[in-house]
């Protein structure tokens, strides 16, 4: 799905789009070779499109909404679109692009190419999911690896906002190859046409957001010093920096630059040379995290004041680059990693296809049966020492289709639960009460099975719910590493009752064994990894609520490293975004939450969500150490499980493997 500032841009960039394609068009005499002269020509059948208000809401509210399936309006829109896409795709091919850009113009420089490429790739990002949908994996491929060449072509401009646009169109056509890849939809030829269209992009830096800050580092200084030369021309850099969508700027400083004398007006500039110059090298360092703190240091003393009067106006754009940079580097490395396994056959695209689509399918299933039997499933206690009834056992039965959707999703050999990029700290993620009653659903089946003396059919659903453990184990969230550990822990006490009484044959024990040997030794059920995480959620949420300076920060990530995994969860509880307004009566917890019941303590859950205005109050007032004399509400008991997680994994497997060494080795 489009992000919603994506559909508004498409919005406001039609409406000026004629005028712009005109300019653009004009701009320089046709070189096919040249692939701006394909792209024109892309803008110009784009223009000439024909489409009505109510075509253009169809297509709105496809792109919001992609799950409900195209219309037959959006088909034919499309349709009318494909002579556009068609020289996107011509210009995408050539060797290189250039629109001529009048780099002495400074921020006067006219980029008009840049709103309708992005006009038209989000129609063809449109244009890819229709192919999907239709089953048209070939066509959806070449979309996508029509964009990934449009991506390789824009950084050529050496601008910044260009090497952005380029990431965001890679960013959003990979979403769509994502689908394609979960769905098992694309094979080895289409992988192979999509990785070739990646070839020349750089593992570092791929849209060159670096080389376009050292280009307009070198054009900017020269372009300001002639264009306020004159101290006359002063007068007006208020509605340029306007003009240039640079932000308003701090009314101060614009005051004192407007009353510069030629001196000061120069020593402005030559401070400002200096730390373009030093972001540079801070960009070039190795270590990211050296990056990330240099920067930040780099930003304290631009606000206080050191580095002159004109830094503040220019360059604090170019110190949030590095988060896109990196973004960039890991999108790109992860997607040509799956694109040469599924090209050169190391895994098929069956088996990387997305565990987590079925069980949000199997989640959905269950919410549709009938409420007496959805009611009698969750009546059923899943425990050896207690028998499943008849009744019990006929609802599961009946259940049959959402437990065959569980157990191949189990069998996949990824899982990856889609995040909102924009509020990366979800905590209680949607999906998280579903996965709690597939789980139990799952349990109670094998229990039903091992009581029918079905064995082999148990071991089966067993099986599935080790894997399902550690599927949830990459989620990276506190909550979902505590549902992995209950679902890990469940199955072993199944199974170690039934291996008490001898129940097991050699070949089960090894099957259970296999399943159980995918969950880490090094950080069981992923606690580790969700910590670090969560360390860097909380970082960010202080440094932007408490506006802190560089002692402070220093102070915070000290008493970051210290939070035990019970404080990071309260914390992430309290600071997600809507917390504040997200509790109901102070004894009352959100009824979609009670599955979670054994997993967290909704008492303590709605006791964190009454404290978070107040934690809030205190942090933006810069009282960061907010767990100094005081106690927070028990939530999850993560200490307790985080020092039980290596301990639990090693003794189900030790009892596991305690029957083939018991026995002699053949021939003995």
């Amino acid at each position: 799905m489009l992000p919603t500032g994506a559909i508004v841009m498409i919005r406001l960039a039609l409406s000026a789009l004629t005028f712009i394609i005109c300019a653009a068009a004009n701009a320089q005499t046709d070189d096919s070779r040249n692939a701006a002269t394909w792209y024109r020509r892309a803008f110009e059948r784009f223009a000439s499109t024909n489409v009505s208000q109510d075509e253009w809401e169809a297509i709105w509210k496809y792109q919001e909404n992609p799950s409900a399936g195209p219309s037959d309006t959006v088909r034919q829109v499309l349709a009318r679109f494909q002579p556009s896409f068609s020289a996107l795709r011509r210009g995408s091919r050539q060797a290189y692009s250039d629109f001529a850009i009048d780099y002495e113009a400074g921020w006067d420089m006219s980029l008009d190419h840049l709103s309708p490429l992005r006009s038209i790739a989000y129609m063809m990002f449109t244009d890819a999911r229709v192919r999907l949908h239709d089953g048209n994996s070939a066509a959806a491929a070449d979309n996508i690896a029509t964009l990934y060449r449009l991506a390789k072509h824009l950084p050529g401009d050496q601008m910044i906002i260009s090497s952005l646009v380029a990431n965001a169109i890679f960013k959003g056509s990979d979403a769509i190859a994502e689908t394609g890849f979960d769905r098992g939809a694309f094979d080895p030829a289409n992988a192979a046409k999509m990785l070739k269209a990646l070839d020349g992009l750089a593992p570092k830096d791929p849209f060159d957001i670096v080389g376009a800050i050292r280009k307009e580092n070198e054009t900017t200084i020269e372009w300001l010093r002639e264009k306020y030369a004159d101290p006359n021309d002063r007068l007006h850099m208020i509605d340029d920096i306007s003009t240039a969508s640079m932000g308003p700027g701090d009314p101060a400083l614009l005051g004192g630059m407007m009353l510069m004398g030629d001196a000061q007006f120069e020593l402005a500039l030559e401070q400002l040379e200096h730390v373009m110059d030093r972001t540079i090298e801070i960009f070039s360092l190795d270590d990211p995290e050296e990056i990330r703190f240099e920067l930040q240091q780099l930003r304290q003393e631009i606000k206080s004041g050191e580095h002159g009067a004109l830094t503040p106006l220019v360059l604090p754009a170019h110190l949030n680059l590095f988060e896109k940079l990196t973004e960039a580097e890991k999108m790109l490395g992860r997607r040509i990693a799956v694109l040469d396994a599924i090209a050169t056959g190391v895994v098929s695209p069956q088996q990387w296809e997305n565990a987590a689509l079925y069980y949000l399918r199997a989640i959905e299933l269950l919410a549709k049966i009938e409420k007496d039997r959805k009611d009698q499933l969750r009546s059923i206690t899943a425990r050896m020492d207690q028998p499943i009834s008849e009744q019990a056992a006929q609802a599961l039965i009946a259940s049959e289709s959402i437990l065959a959707t569980i157990l191949e999703g189990a069998s996949k050999r990824r899982c990856e639960f889609v995040k909102d990029s924009y509020h990366p700290n979800i905590t209680l993620p949607g999906y998280l009460p579903g996965l709690r009653e597939i789980s139990s659903l799952v349990f109670a089946d094998a229990v039903r099975l091992t009581q029918a003396d079905k064995l082999d059919a148990a071991v089966d659903r067993l099986a599935s719910m080790l894997r399902m453990a550690q599927h949830l184990s990459s989620d990276q969230i506190i909550t979902t590493c505590l549902l992995s550990h209950a679902i890990f822990n469940e199955t072993a006490s199944i199974v170690r009752a039934v291996m008490a009484r001898d129940g097991f044959t050699e070949e089960q024990i090894a099957r259970l064994r296999t399943a159980a040997l995918t969950i880490s030794r090094k950080d069981p059920f992923g606690y580790i990894t969700a910590f670090t995480i969560a360390r860097k959620q909380l970082e960010e949420w202080f440094m932007a609520s408490a506006k802190l300076d560089i002692e402070q920060t220093g102070l915070l990530r000290k008493l970051i490293t210290h939070w035990d995994g019970d404080q990071l969860l309260y914390l992430l509880i309290i600071t997600r975004p809507g917390a504040a307004n997200d509790r109901s009566a102070p004894t009352a917890v959100n009824p979609a939450l009670r599955p979670l019941g054994e997993l967290l303590s909704l008492e303590g859950l709605t006791v964190a969500l009454g404290e978070a205005e107040q934690i809030r109050r205190r942090v933006s007032a810069g009282n960061i150490d907010v767990f100094a004399d005081r106690q927070i509400p028990e939530i999850g008991r993560v200490h307790e499980h985080l020092a039980a997680a290596r301990a639990d994994v090693g003794r189900t497997i030790t009892v596991l493997g305690e029957k083939r060494q018991a026995e002699p080795a053949p021939g003995r």
